[in-house]
């Protein structure tokens, strides 16, 4: 094993392959090193950088700039790579002096006691172990970029990567997070500092040696479908086959040539091909900075983009700064608000794929009977229905409206997809104050839904489907669109997947009332035709939290009860109690109860309640859930 020392005084040993290397004219002297990975660079962590002419000092700890650059001609060939420095001060001391250099923290280093042998034992210890971690000039930066946020103190944000949701839940778990690159060993130390304790990254290697060389293929990642089914984000590399030609301009052709955006295709779907899976948010890690390519990838539904840094010069400041950049794109998908309504809508996508497959394996009559039946009618229903629709009609007509239905609800996905992080940067930019069309669009949309089935007079309907109708109606109404929120349109989405979902009994039959008698829900119109309440929306959710009907439902009882809680506190309460003490709902005094709807529903003191312990005055509005787990409100809290 050959050894290279490079310090600023020569080394004397005539028994070893010693040859010493100022610290002048580093280039010229880096390139003809020895990449072979027989060579072992040991380096002394205080070489510092002159000018011949000025005899100006640049730079301390010097020899981590060396190791930077030897990090650059290596590159491609990191495990060749054995540097061992050696100084005075310990791993630890030399970080803190100069924290971006947290590097040295992780590389083998020899501290320098100044005790006989005592560098030469250690030097040959170091070598005979011959661990020596990998890293390349992005990974380092990165890690670097890590080191110095994390020693300013002025901040506020957490040190690492979050990779939990802020607002936790007893259920909620870490995201999992998977990194595929064909050079994923070197990012492995970096890593495993930079994110939070709990983390769960899965580092997954593109083998682009394997069989077909030069050619891209699925199967050179190990049980990539596992690995994007069971993750909240992939993180790809765009060259995964290619060598990295970050200075080469790229039409749209090659661009789609390039093996990263045929993994994209392979995951997220293209052409006619359906992927594995469409909702995993997907961010491209790559050494090109051209905005073009994002913006082409963008248009194909990258969710983001993010740059490595390979210079091996790069400053303190760019490389905090990359750290930074870094944090928040990853954190959108793992721990900042967004993140939440991310793992939703992959949950959604799932669940449609589901409902597609379970489809497409009925037969005509099947098909027919799980969207629209007659049974438990009674006998005078079901004459009048016959009466007014033919069955046989209805039934061919359920059967051939099934691809729309999955059609309209991918449409309402991609919608709420497309928008979800564009819509505000987009109403800003054109000088609106409207955050909500999206998202009342999705809801008036999905609504269409009901124009599938086959209603007739007569029909006893229950408070789900009355609940579902209402919200399509404020969507679709320009005076109430705007209470509309991009989270009630994940409910809305919810509720009707919950519905096409039910296996043990027919579509319509999900909307029967239990007592086959007409159930009342508030419609978000007062007795004046023209006129509607400002809070519709609210009434409607406590109203369907304190329903009976299709409690499974559990993913969208947990979102409304927290919207119950937001719009009750940004509610003008002035509006609100005047809207709650309005004829409309009944008689005003200990409890409010909403009005008879034509006598025929009972007088149960929780049938359609909306408000509990209400005083006459009170001021100190709050949400109160009773013993059977209702909820009501209050202006007594």
């Amino acid at each position: 094993m050959n050894k290279v020392f490079i310090s600023n005084t020569k080394v004397q040993n005539t028994e070893t392959d010693i040859v010493f290397c100022p610290t002048n004219r580093l280039s010229e002297k880096l390139e003809a090193v020895d990449t072979s990975g027989k060579t072992v660079y040991v380096i002394d962590v205080h070489c510092v950088f002159t000018n011949n002419k000025k005899q100006l000092k640049l730079q301390d700890q010097g020899g981590v700039t060396i190791y930077r650059q030897l990090l650059q001609k290596f590159d491609g060939n990191q495990d060749k790579l054995k540097v061992v420095f050696y100084s005075p001060i310990s791993q630890e001391d030399l970080v803190k002096l100069k924290p971006e250099n947290y590097v040295l923290s992780l590389l083998p280093l020899v501290e320098c006691k100044y005790e006989e042998g005592q560098f030469e034992s250690e030097l040959a210890r170091i070598i005979s172990d011959n661990k020596f971690p990998l890293f390349n000039n992005a990974s380092e930066n990165l890690l670097s970029g890590w080191a110095l946020f994390r020693a300013d103190n002025n901040r506020k944000e957490n040190d690492f990567v979050e990779t939990q949701y802020k607002h936790k839940t007893p259920t909620d778990k870490p995201r999992v997070i998977t990194f595929i690159d064909d050079e994923i060993n070197e990012w492995r130390e970096t890593y495993s500092k930079i994110f939070e304790q709990g983390k769960n990254i899965r580092l997954i290697m593109y083998q682009k040696e394997k069989h077909p060389f030069w050619e891209f293929s699925e199967e050179k990642i190990d049980n990539l479908k596992n690995h994007v089914m069971q993750s909240a984000l992939i993180v790809s590399d765009f060259y995964l086959q290619e060598n990295h030609a970050p200075n080469t301009w790229l039409s749209n052709k090659q661009l789609e040539d390039k093996s990263g955006f045929k993994l994209f295709n392979a995951i997220k779907g293209g052409g006619y091909k359906d992927g594995i899976h469409k909702g995993v948010p997907y961010i491209m890690y790559t050494s090109s900075n051209k905005i073009q390519y994002y913006q082409y990838l963008d248009a194909h539904g990258i969710d983001n983009w993010l740059v490595k840094d390979v210079r091996p010069n790069a400053t303190a400041f760019e490389k905090k700064d990359g750290f930074y950049t870094f944090k928040k794109v990853i954190e959108e998908f793992t721990h900042q608000e967004s993140s939440h309504l991310y793992a939703i809508l992959k949950l959604y996508w799932e669940r449609i794929q589901k409902l597609e497959a379970r489809i497409k394996e009925m037969d005509y009559d099947r098909i027919s009977n799980w969207w629209y039946s007659l049974s438990g009618q009674n006998e005078e229903d079901r004459e009048e229905i016959q009466v007014k629709s033919s069955w046989e009609k209805c039934k061919k007509a359920s059967s051939e409206n099934v691809d729309e239905v999955i059609g309209l609800l991918k449409d309402s996905w991609m919608a709420i997809r497309a928008n979800m992080n564009r819509e505000t940067v987009f109403a800003e930019s054109v000088g609106s104050m409207d955050r909500h069309f999206t998202a009342a669009s999705v809801c008036s949309n999905l609504g269409k839904l009901f124009e599938f089935f086959n209603f007739t007079q007569g029909m006893k309907l229950n408070t789900y489907f009355k609940f579902l109708f209402c919200i399509r109606n404020i969507g679709s109404h320009y005076k109430q669109y705007k209470s509309i929120e991009l989270e009630d349109a994940l409910i809305y989405f919810d509720c009707w997947l919950t519905v096409l979902e039910k296996k043990e009994v027919r579509v319509f039959e999900a909307f029967k009332p239990l007592l086959n008698v007409e159930e009342f829900i508030f419609q978000g119109k007062t007795l004046n035709t023209s006129d509607t309440f400002v809070y519709a929306l609210l009434y409607g959710y406590i109203q369907f939290i304190n329903g009976f009907h299709l409690k499974e439902s559990s993913l969208a009882n947990v979102l409304i009860k927290k919207r119950v809680s937001e719009i009750l506190f940004n509610a003008d309460k002035k509006i609100l109690a005047a809207e709650l003490e309005t004829d409309f709902f009944g008689e005003f005094g200990n409890k409010i109860f909403l009005k008879k709807h034509r006598n025929n529903r009972t007088n149960s003191p929780n049938a359609n309640r909306i408000v509990s312990n209400w005083k006459s005055g009170g001021t100190n509005y709050g949400i109160i859930i009773e013993q059977d787990g209702r909820m009501y409100i209050t202006n007594n809290a």
